[in-house]
């Protein structure tokens, strides 16, 4: 691996701030230390992974499949990180799946199959059930008729959760059919699918951020009550 693309962090906003541009300058630095020629694409010139010295290319560019396309095809990297920047950086990589084996690209880090399985609320969900992992009652929907009817079958309160949307976009609770038929209307102008699912609203919630490594090293960053 001598020459290795990394999809930046882009704009910092909900969903995409600033621990993207911290992960993408930690790996960055990596790399650097491995002595591998690093390229970024990032077009905010605000953030830390842009600085003067850290990458060996920066490219201000869009992170689209347009713009990321054409600058494999000049720099010909041996490889692209496509988890470093986020939901934008992530939508990428799904989009561009079919193309990087012909552009002579490997995928480095989370594959992506793991991606789409994390991203689309059903492969979620189904595979959640497969490792006997308990998830509120769901159905997925790439229609408002679908929507509706799953509402119907569910039982409300819902929540409505938009698939590949950038932090939480499109998503909400809906009390009614009314407020489900609004919600999905939002949703489906950003996002190709939407997830139904059983409201858990007033349910104590515990979140944990875990990093495990390839030898099953495990940090918990951080943790979070609701």
């Amino acid at each position: 691996m001598r020459k290795v693309l990394i999809l930046g962090s882009g704009g910092l906003s909900i969903g995409q701030a600033g621990e993207f541009d911290y992960s993408g300058s930690q790996a960055i630095k990596a790399l650097k230390e491995e002595k591998i020629y690093t390229i970024l694409i990032n077009p905010n010139i605000a953030t830390i992974q842009t600085s003067k010295g850290l990458a060996d290319k920066v490219y201000f560019l869009p992170v689209t499949p347009d713009f990321v396309r054409k600058v494999i095809k000049h720099e010909k990297p041996d490889g692209i990180y496509c988890t470093f920047g986020g939901q934008t950086a992530l939508n990428v990589g799904v989009k561009l799946k079919s193309e990087f084996e012909g552009l002579g690209v490997q995928v480095l880090g989370t594959p992506i199959e793991t991606i789409e399985i994390t991203e689309d609320r059903e492969l979620f969900a189904q595979h959640m059930l497969q490792i006997g992992e308990k998830c509120a009652t769901s159905k997925s929907a790439t229609n408002m008729e679908d929507a509706l009817q799953a509402g119907k079958e569910i039982g409300f309160p819902l929540i409505v959760r938009a698939a590949f949307a950038l932090g939480g976009l499109g998503s909400g609770f809906a009390e009614n059919e009314k407020q489900l038929k609004e919600i999905c209307t939002k949703a489906f102008a950003m996002s190709p699918q939407v997830l139904v699912e059983k409201s858990m609203k007033g349910w104590k919630e515990i979140e944990y951020e875990v990093v495990r490594d390839a030898y099953d090293n495990c940090i918990t960053v951080c943790n979070m009550e609701v």
